[in-house]
């Protein structure tokens, strides 16, 4: 029996420290007719993709007859590459499920009466021998149940590679300025994590109100973490208008994050990842991923070089593959 290669486009969404996916793929085809169905005595290439969705992401998977997988996907504005060998177990399934479909007489095209606003569109194209044959779905289409069993192994094949890569790739995905929490005698942040401090007419709270409006307005409190005891906390400020005397009863929120050094067990710094991102395979990448899935809140939040007044700490991402060019 002879298997070809499938390729799958999918996309992917950045999100408050990580990320998560969405289908989005394209694919342009030669039509042609075909007179028999799957002819296994020759090479054929199976093509998968998704497009579409709000977040306009890209990913193309290649499997060949050997279940060679490569996937490549985009974590902007970088082009990422993961590698994966399907069991003869796993490929026999994703043959089995075309077969099922078939693939041969469906329809080239199936659309919904009415457009779904960002909407996926699917497309599977079949090539053996020189002749090609692509079907395409629209989300909201009316297609049989038998392509329906195609597109899930498709997406389950995807998912497989997802989550088993060769290697990853760490990013800086944020950096934060650290300031010492210098109203500490005043409010202890750590006496107020998760709630909200309202602002009363005094001049400690004055002081802290001008304080935090005055970074704002250099750069947002988004980007600084402040530090007292063995926490950092972000601040976010809720700002009724321009003067103190505006903003009593409005209110500035904390949150905590416990103090976290990078385990210098994984062989580099913070400092040594490139802009371009550290590459990590076998067991490094499977450390590094349990290290940052143990992290709940704030999950990839670590001190960059030393924790200091005037020092940075960053978060984190860890990208499935690594860069195409390295």
């Amino acid at each position: 029996m002879r298997f070809g290669f499938l390729i799958v486009k999918i996309s992917m969404t950045k999100v408050f420290l990580g990320y998560y996916f969405v289908a989005a793929i394209f694919l342009v085809s030669t039509a042609c007719d075909f007179s028999n169905p799957w002819d296994y005595s020759h090479p054929a290439h199976i093509a998968y993709t998704i497009s579409g969705g709000f977040g306009g992401i890209h990913v193309q998977t290649t499997i060949d007859e050997n279940g060679q997988a490569e996937l490549s996907h985009r974590y902007y504005p970088q082009k990422f590459v993961v590698h994966y060998e399907l069991t003869p177990v796993q490929l026999d399934s994703l043959k089995d499920a075309f077969d099922q479909a078939d693939f041969i007489a469906l329809r080239r095209k199936y659309e919904p009466k009415h457009p779904i606003a960002d909407g996926f569109f699917y497309a599977i194209s079949y090539t053996s021998d020189g002749a090609t044959k692509t079907v395409e779905v629209e989300d909201g289409a009316d297609y049989p149940k038998k392509l329906n069993v195609l597109l899930s192994e498709l997406h389950r094949v995807n998912g497989m590679i997802l989550e088993n890569p060769d290697s990853g790739t760490l990013l800086i995905y944020q950096s934060f300025a650290i300031h010492i929490w210098p109203f500490s005698e005043a409010i202890k942040l750590g006496d107020h994590s998760g709630e909200r401090i309202y602002f009363n007419n005094t001049e400690q709270y004055r002081q802290i109100f001008n304080y935090l409006d005055q970074l704002d307005r250099q750069v947002s409190l988004y980007e600084i973490v402040f530090w007292e005891g063995d926490s950092l906390f972000t601040l976010g400020l809720s700002r009724q208008g321009p003067t103190f005397e505006e903003n009593i009863g409005s209110y500035f929120q904390v949150w905590g994050i416990p103090i976290r050094y990078w385990p210098m067990e994984f062989g580099f710094a913070l400092s040594d990842i490139p802009e371009t991102g550290r590459v990590l395979t076998a067991l490094n990448y499977k450390l590094v991923r349990r290290l940052l899935n143990d992290y709940r809140v704030y999950p990839q939040l670590f001190i960059f070089d030393e924790l200091r007044d005037g020092g940075k700490a960053v978060t984190l991402v860890l990208v499935s593959g690594r860069p195409e060019n390295i």
